[in-house]
C-alpha cells in the first residue's frame, strides 16, 4: 500500500531503496505494485531531462521491464507540436534515443526520425543528424529503401526554413549547413542528391552573382560545388 500512495518518482525510488527491508520473498510480491506505479508516475514527466534521470535511477532489474514506457513517453514528447525544446533538453533526448537501456530499435528510431523531420523547432531539427548518423550503425533490418531519403528530405525542407530566415544571409546559410551535412552522410548518395536539389531549389532564385561569390567562401567537397554550378 505504501507504493500505490507515491505520488512522485523521488518518493518511490527512496521507498524502494532506503524504507523496504529487502529479501527475496517480498521482493517478488512488491515487484508488479512497484512496476505498475513507475508506469503511472510516467505519465507526469514534462521534460527529457526527467525521463533520463529517472530511468538512470530504476533498479538495473527493473529497467527492461519499464523502457517501452520511458520509449513511449519520449516519442510522446518529440512528436508532440506544443513541446518548446532547448539546447539542454534535446541533448538529454538525443542521450535517450541513443541509450541501448532503452531498447530502441532501428524501426523505432525511423519514426522518431521522421517526427523530429517535421518539426518547426530548430534546436530539435539539430538532432537530427546526429541520430541518423547512429541509426546507420544499428543492425540492420527490414526497411523501405525510399522512406529514410523522403524523411531526410523532409527534415532538410524544415532546417532550410529557418535559414530562411536571415534574408540577408540566406544564400550563404544554405551552402554552410550544407558543407557541415556532406561529411556525415558521404557515401549515401541517394540521400545527398535529395539535399543537394532541395538547397538548388532554394537559391536558383538569387541572382547569380550572389550564388557564385557564396559559393567560393565556403570549403565545399567539390562534387556539391559542381551540382550548384551546373543549375
Amino acid at each position: 500500500w505504501l507504493i500505490r500512495l507515491c505520488e512522485d518518482m523521488d518518493q518511490l525510488l527512496r521507498i524502494w531503496g532506503e524504507v523496504i527491508d529487502h529479501n527475496k520473498d517480498r521482493d517478488r510480491l512488491l515487484r508488479k505494485p512497484f512496476l505498475e506505479q513507475v508506469h503511472y508516475l510516467i505519465s507526469d514527466f514534462k521534460t527529457a531531462k526527467s525521463l533520463k534521470k529517472y530511468f538512470d535511477k530504476i533498479p538495473d532489474h527493473f529497467k527492461k521491464k519499464v523502457d517501452v514506457a520511458f520509449r513511449q513517453k519520449s516519442f510522446k514528447l518529440i512528436s508532440s507540436p506544443t513541446y518548446n525544446w532547448d539546447k539542454p533538453d534535446t541533448e538529454e533526448m538525443l542521450a535517450i534515443l541513443k541509450n541501448p537501456e532503452f531498447n530502441w530499435n532501428k524501426s523505432d528510431l525511423l519514426e522518431v526520425l521522421n517526427e523530429i523531420s517535421q518539426s518547426n523547432q530548430l534546436y530539435i531539427l539539430h538532432v537530427f543528424l546526429d541520430l541518423l548518423s547512429y541509426w546507420f550503425q544499428l543492425e540492420s533490418q527490414e526497411i523501405p529503401l525510399d522512406k529514410i531519403p523522403a524523411i531526410c528530405g523532409q527534415w532538410y525542407q524544415h532546417l532550410m526554413d529557418h535559414v530562411n530566415e536571415k534574408k540577408d544571409r540566406y544564400v550563404y546559410n544554405v551552402f554552410s549547413y550544407l558543407s557541415k551535412i556532406y561529411p556525415r552522410l558521404e557515401g549515401h548518395w541517394n540521400i545527398l542528391f535529395i539535399l543537394v536539389g532541395i538547397a538548388i531549389d532554394r537559391v536558383k532564385q538569387c541572382p547569380e552573382d550572389k550564388i557564385l561569390s557564396t559559393v567560393h567562401q565556403i570549403d565545399f567537397q567539390q562534387d556539391i560545388v559542381q551540382s550548384f554550378l551546373r543549375m
